[in-house]
């Protein structure tokens, strides 16, 4: 009689000997809800983690580029195709709205992982066929990746938001940080497996990093053994939020059976927090969702916000070597190999140290999560600012130049963790998947448009000068619509 109903009850009687393990698992005693916690905490991490190996394509593009014989303008295109499906969530959050978390990471994993290995047996050819296969295939990892993500974190979110609302669990407010720094330190996971390969392929790998002409077995083994992966941790950590079951961590039980909004959503469409009210506690459709975006300049703003503080950074993450070299000025450093690894570090950093103390503060001081995004958007700004200075100069590489480039890492850790919840926190928990794949756009705006445009004036002026004052420029016009949003 502890045991509630589940979907996975039905399969009870056809797993034999784990028939009463598992309805021990789904049990609803205290000590068993707990260890469902911790199994499913670790799920979401897993989920996360492998969620960002797309955004690892520095780290073999080169490989990749040189092999298939790819200009640069289409290696940025590719990179840009590498993180666009990661951002562009809006179909993955109508999914998360219709089906819950569950399914769609067990789904967008699998897509990921399969076409991972797909890009492996892309065939050797300099033709566009081949070269449309690689962008495809890019895409789809890039849309599995942010999806599994989406569902992973929105999970977290609603843990946290439920909790806090029902004055439970207070620890569990740290789990979205914990959640998107597991993703933080994905880049940092996919060097260290792109070493391992490297280390194993032996000469091999030596002879395909000599001769590109020749077998691209270094790469192809690179991104084999990413897919790989991904079936190994990610999907089974998508199966494993199993133990996530929705209705525990739903807010306002009792709207759960009300229908969406009627349209028009009201009588007056500029009764703003009226109608913002409506949005937190009914279900809506898509097109409801769309009328009210279309009528909010402030989520306008909150749009641009957040397509330059994912695009500044996304560019620098896709360009990092370049980037670099552009500042070392074609001498030798470590940093060149220790750049990526060490940037996800202090993105994990930023979500879940400076994340976790924010949460603290919100908690204790009600600090407004609006604010510091602003604020951070606008130290993001200065800091490409301080990088332009250093650049039109000429400045010799120094420790203030690494200190420079790690930083937007950390404001892109704090960019990844605060936007959602800050929708979380104003458009409610039902509505949320939508909300945010309609601010995810953009995100894929900026994380497409910012490497590319990155490379164009790379091309022209042989340096990132005007690039500098481009983030900059955009950061700073989204850190003072933040502001502005927070005034209003």
């Amino acid at each position: 009689r502890c045991c509630t109903p589940h979907p996975c009850t039905v399969l009870l009687p056809l797993l034999g000997p784990a028939h009463s393990v598992l309805r021990l698992y789904l049990c609803s005693h205290p000590l068993l809800m707990l260890l469902r916690r911790a199994v499913l905490s670790v799920a979401l991490c897993c989920v996360a983690i492998c969620g960002g190996f797309v955004n690892g394509f520095d780290l073999y593009s080169g490989p990749l580029a040189r092999s298939m014989a790819l200009s640069p303008t289409f290696t940025s295109l590719c990179a840009s195709a590498s993180v666009a499906g990661t951002f562009f969530l809006l179909p993955a959050g109508t999914l998360y709205d219709k089906y819950g978390p569950v399914k769609l990471a067990i789904g967008a994993s699998s897509v990921a992982a399969s076409s991972f290995i797909g890009l492996s047996f892309v065939p050797d050819s300099t033709g566009p066929g081949a070269r449309v296969l690689i962008l495809l295939l890019l895409l789809l990892v890039s849309f599995g990746s942010g999806a599994a993500f989406c569902a992973a974190f929105s999970a977290a979110l609603s843990i946290a938001t439920a909790d806090a609302a029902n004055d439970e669990r207070k620890s569990s407010k740290y789990l979205p940080a914990v959640v998107s720094g597991s993703m933080g330190l994905s880049v940092m996971f996919c060097s260290s497996v792109i070493a391992l390969v490297e280390s194993t392929a032996g000469d091999q790998c030596d002879a395909a990093q000599a001769n590109y002409s020749g077998d691209s077995v270094c790469w192809r083994a690179v991104v084999r053994t990413l897919g790989f992966m991904l079936l190994g941790i990610q999907v089974p950590g998508a199966l494993a939020m199993l133990a996530y079951r929705r209705r525990d961590y739903a807010q306002l039980q009792s709207t759960d059976t009300l229908p969406p909004v009627e349209r028009p959503l009201l009588p007056d469409p500029t009764d703003r927090p009226q109608l913002l009210r409506r949005t937190t506690d009914r279900r809506m459709t898509l097109r409801d969702v769309s009328s009210y975006v279309a009528s909010d300049p402030a989520f306008f703003v909150l749009c641009w916000a957040y397509m330059a503080a994912i695009g500044s950074p996304i560019w620098f993450l896709t360009s990092a070597s370049s980037i670099l070299d552009d500042f070392l000025r074609g001498e030798d450093s470590p940093w060149l190999k220790l750049i990526l690894p060490v940037w996800s570090g202090c993105n994990a950093a930023g979500n879940i140290v400076i994340g976790g103390a924010l949460a603290a503060l919100k908690v204790r001081f009600g600090v407004r999560y609006q604010a510091v995004l602003a604020v951070t958007s606008l130290l993001l700004a200065g800091d490409f600012v301080l990088l332009a200075v250093l650049r039109a100069h000429d400045a010799a590489f120094s420790s203030l130049i690494v200190f420079l480039l790690l930083l937007t890492g950390t404001c892109f850790g704090v960019f990844v963790l605060l936007f959602p919840t800050v929708i979380s926190e104003v458009y409610g928990d039902r509505n949320f998947g939508k909300f945010y794949g309609f601010v995810q756009i953009a995100a894929t705006v900026g994380g497409t448009v910012f490497p590319v445009i990155g490379s164009r004036f790379h091309s022209a002026e042989h340096g990132y000068l005007y690039m500098y004052i481009f983030c900059s420029v955009c950061l700073a016009i989204g850190g003072a619509g933040m502001w502005w949003r927070v005034k209003r």
